[in-house]
């Protein structure tokens, strides 16, 4: 007899959300819990943020929400997961934003796609130059292998 508790795949996928994309696996969510409550971590949240107190919990759970989705129990808790998520893609964008160092571009520059300046021409010799000519030429090397029996 088949657990009641336990949804099929389809039914599971009608009851998350439409942002489930952005739920990462549950062992990411476990490894940063884990990183955030190590020694190293705390050196470097101090490191980063002048304390060593950082909220860890959010980490943990998140996790025990992504294991009790995965798990088919309650995908309700998805939503709890994404909120998390939104929160620290929020802060992420925010931070990046505030940064005044770099100037966003609103167009690619107009010679973005222009020719490769004279300083390039002494990289000719490399590797990756040498098979791009091969290829513009339509001289592909025979392709040759090795087998070991």
């Amino acid at each position: 007899m088949a657990d009641s508790s336990v949804f099929s795949a389809d039914e599971l996928t009608d009851k998350l959300p439409l942002k489930a994309w952005m739920i990462r696996p549950c062992a990411v969510y476990k490894s940063e819990y884990l990183e955030c409550t190590s020694t190293r971590g705390r050196i470097h949240q101090y490191y980063i943020n002048g304390y060593s107190n950082p909220d860890c919990h959010k980490w943990k759970e998140d996790y025990d929400n992504c294991m009790a989705v995965v798990e088919s129990k309650f995908p309700e808790l998805a939503s709890k997961i994404i909120e998390n998520e939104d929160a620290r893609r929020s802060k992420r964008l925010a931070d990046a934003r505030s940064n005044d160092v770099w100037e966003y571009r609103k167009e690619p520059p107009a010679n973005w796609a222009g020719p490769l300046p004279e300083w390039s021409k002494k990289n000719e010799s490399q590797y990756f130059t040498h098979q791009q000519g091969i290829i513009d030429s339509g001289l592909q090397e025979q392709q040759r292998m090795c087998i070991i029996s």
